[in-house]
Order: structure tokens, then C-alpha cells, then sequence
């Protein structure tokens, strides 16, 4: 059966109906699409966990570090 390769666009005969891709090429170029290639993600992800780490810190030195009862009184 002819089918299109859902990557590339290439037509190919296809061994089964579950096939999207031509060949295995395709099926790592479409999922580096779909995901990033290997190591970005983790770098992206420990990138914003610094950015985060550093506004926490910057949140918590503005903010005091407990209410006390004469606050509750003001209230």
C-alpha cells in the first residue's frame, strides 16, 4: 500500500497500516521536531530552575520572615 510520509512527505509502500513514517530517519527527525534533540530540554529546564531559585530569593529577602502579633493587631 502507498502511503506519505508524515516528515518528509515522500510516498512509500508501506509493510502495515501503522507505518507514518519512511524510514527510521524520518521517524528521529520527527520526534527531535516534536521534542527538541536530546540534552536541550534538560538544559532549558535547569536554566529556568536557576531563574526560579534566584526570584525566590530575591521574594524572600523583601518579605518578612514571620508575622508577629502586633501585625495581627494592626489588621
Amino acid at each position: 500500500m502507498l502511503m506519505t510520509c508524515a516528515h518528509c512527505g515522500r510516498e512509500f509502500s508501506a509493510t502495515n497500516l501503522n507505518r507514518k513514517y519512511c524510514c527510521n530517519s524520518c521517524n528521529v527527525l520527527a520526534s527531535y521536531a516534536r521534542n527538541g534533540r536530546p540534552g536541550e530540554r534538560a538544559a532549558k529546564l535547569a536554566e529556568a530552575k536557576k531563574r526560579l531559585a534566584a526570584e525566590a530569593k530575591k521574594l524572600a529577602t523583601t518579605r518578612k520572615s514571620a508575622i508577629t502579633t502586633k501585625d495581627l493587631l494592626l489588621t
